[in-house]
């Protein structure tokens, strides 16, 4: 039921521009219709510009520590994974998976990508989708490891309890893993 919403017409919070006045957009009724899609075009390009490839980025199951699988409620997606491979054998790109699909190398391949495709967590609460933080990024199981760094929007300081503040400490800013 996806096709039913009007991508085209939703607006950025920090833009009141529409998606089509920035963005070119297609709808498919199927992976299947826009490989097919992508390989006729990928045919008329090669000969009008001599080049045969178009750049897809495609992000799925990004690795996540215990403690933020816990804090939020995330399960395994291991059928997510597979989505991403299968996805990205369809477009001819190498999907971004695991501790690969991190913010940092996601955000790489977006500016590069014509299309995208996502199988990961979303947080509506936050308004956001998840991904893999850097390693550098997770703590080692000491409390407070990044002292006073994380960026919690206020709706949800007043939807938490005491035991839930604390566990807070022991995850990666959520600046280093949601998109």
């Amino acid at each position: 039921e996806l096709y039913l919403i009007p991508f085209a017409l939703l607006k950025g919070s920090s833009s009141n521009e529409y998606l089509y006045e920035r963005f070119s957009l297609i709808a498919v009724p199927s992976i299947q219709a826009l490989s097919a899609s992508a390989k006729g075009q990928a045919k008329k390009n090669a000969s009008a510009y001599g080049n045969s490839s178009s750049t897809a980025a495609v992000i799925g199951n990004p690795k996540l520590p215990s403690s933020v699988m816990d804090r939020w409620l995330w399960g395994p997606m291991p059928s997510a994974e597979e989505e991403a491979f299968a996805v990205s054998e369809l477009l001819g790109c190498q999907a971004l998976v695991g501790s690969a699909a991190t913010k940092e190398t996601v955000m790489s391949a977006l500016a590069q990508a014509e299309c995208v495709h996502f199988a990961t967590h979303i947080s509506w609460k936050l308004a956001a989708l998840v991904l893999a933080p850097n390693a550098e990024s997770v703590p080692s199981g000491r409390k407070g490891s990044f002292g006073n760094s994380y960026m919690i929007p206020e709706s949800l300081h007043m939807q938490d309890d005491a035991s839930d503040v604390g566990s807070i400490s022991d995850c990666p800013p959520l600046q280093e893993f949601l998109l």
